[in-house]
């Protein structure tokens, strides 16, 4: 992943971006501190190489964790379901399930969106119990 992140043109561009901004920043508060002496920050070339780098590190790892954020975060919501059988029945649906909580209580939701689906091997705990007593009271059951 970052490879396919740092061979990007918009991520070098964002680190320019970042990196041009804290440096100007910098110099503006460097110069409020020197009651408006902007310039005499660039006397010593230690300085003025000090600034480009802080500036070029900071905007390399502040467009990184950005775009990095950004490739982890899924692009859309799927939902996996593994199924053990399936089986198209006269005009039904019947799903057997692993026996997952979680995969439980989204198909619960499914089939209240779509009662002709069936589901075997539902999950035997609170939150399935609670779901399917919640999918009552909102259907009028």
């Amino acid at each position: 992943m970052f490879y396919s992140i740092v061979l990007q043109t918009k991520f070098w561009r964002s680190v320019l971006g970042l990196a041009l901004g804290f440096a100007v920043i910098f110099v503006v508060i460097k110069g409020f501190l020197a009651r408006g002496d902007f310039f005499t920050f660039f006397n010593a070339w230690r300085n003025v190489v000090g600034l480009i780098l802080g500036s070029i590190i900071y905007g390399f790892f502040t467009a990184y964790s950005r775009f990095y954020k950004h490739y982890k975060s899924p692009k859309k919501v799927t939902l996996m379901i593994h199924l053990k059988a399936f089986k198209p029945v006269e005009n039904e649906i019947l799903l057997t399930l692993t026996g997952s909580k979680s995969e439980t209580n989204r198909l619960l939701i499914l089939q209240a969106l779509w009662p002709e689906i069936r589901l075997n091997n539902l999950a035997q705990c609170d939150d399935a119990a609670v779901m399917i007593e919640a999918l009552k009271k909102t259907q009028g059951d």
